[in-house]
């Protein structure tokens, strides 16, 4: 992987990177550490009072598992770029070995590799899972925690390939690994729509595959629900509790990103950097009806220097 040019910010960066196998498609990658205390919301604001979780102790690495992506989710800025198949395993490791020897060490005591910037990884499954499997030999001084997110598009494969993702889970890590469902509304509807070109699993049948996984969300990690917190965006707490089984569940609450498909389509985020309680209600009710719940804030110059998902791509793409 080669670096054409990358975006910075107190927390991390967005690298653009050329890959061997299709150079004049750059796909994005992210390398970025947390900031102690669950992200304060005062730290959002002022600079000055950010203090980050040691490299050695947590860093957080997010690869593109496609060159672009084939779902054109409304919010999202990377179908802008189009969409050119999927990237091979040794693609995806070349990402996270430039992202380790740039930005993140000899040593790790939680390193997370989230499958997620651009592309949906149930689409490139084998290699995904073969990146997987060979993760703990990459860096031996790492302790890798693979994260795979999805918007769990209907296919022929898609409960094997999240069904062979727990099993490595288990074997290979002990059950120390994540999967997130993006599902971002209640209502399934306004689910549709905001996918738009390609059907996804209903919640209830996100949550069919949950119980037949029990043993992970109970005795691993719970399995996350995120839901992108934009103005209209249907997050019912009761309805949600009626659909899936709250213990097996995290619900994560993330921000819109601005870009230029947010722009356009004027789709606005309800949690921000100056609102980060703007569900806060919500966030008690959830809690109440025995989920557990997070709720994630973008960090102010990550909109401020359009590091979304897909932008960097897209502007380099417009030059």
């Amino acid at each position: 992987a080669k670096e054409i040019c990358r975006k910075d910010n107190l927390t991390g960066s967005v690298v653009l990177l050329s890959l061997d196998e299709k150079p004049d498609f750059p796909v994005e990658a992210v390398f970025s550490q947390d900031i102690e205390g669950n992200k304060n919301p005062a730290c959002q604001l002022y600079d000055k009072n950010i203090k980050l979780i040691p490299k050695d102790k947590k860093q957080v690495m997010i690869v593109s598992s496609q060159f672009g992506c084939p779902l054109k989710c409304e919010y999202c800025a990377v179908p802008i770029s189009g969409f050119e198949g999927n990237i091979s395993k040794e693609g995806m490791i070349s990402q996270i070995n430039f992202l380790m020897n740039t930005f993140g060490g000899n040593v790790c005591e939680k390193a997370k590799v989230h499958f997620a910037r651009m592309g949906d990884p149930v689409f490139n499954w084998k290699n995904v899972l073969g990146v997987v499997k060979e993760l703990p030999e990459l860096n031996p001084k790492y302790n890798f925690l693979p994260s795979f997110i999805t918007l769990a598009p209907r296919t022929s494969f898609t409960e094997e390939a999240l069904t062979r993702f727990l099993e490595i889970g288990r074997h290979l890590y002990q059950g120390n690994v994540q999967l997130q469902f993006s599902v971002n509304s209640t209502d399934e509807k306004q689910r549709r729509k905001i996918v738009q070109n390609v059907p996804i699993w209903t919640l209830k049948e996100i949550n069919n595959f949950a119980e037949k996984n029990r043993e992970y969300a109970l005795h691993g990690r719970r399995i996350t629900l995120n839901f992108i917190c934009a103005k209209g965006y249907e997050l019912n707490p009761l309805k949600l509790s009626e659909l899936v089984n709250p213990e097996l569940y995290i619900v994560k609450l993330t921000p819109v990103n601005t870009s230029e498909a947010s722009k356009e389509r004027g789709i606005e985020s309800d949690v921000d950097y100056y609102n980060p309680t703007g569900r806060e209600g919500i966030v008690n009710r959830l809690n109440s009806l025995g989920f557990k719940t997070i709720v994630s804030v973008t960090y102010k110059t990550e909109d401020d220097n359009s590091m979304g998902c897909g932008q960097m791509a897209f502007l380099n793409q417009r030059k």
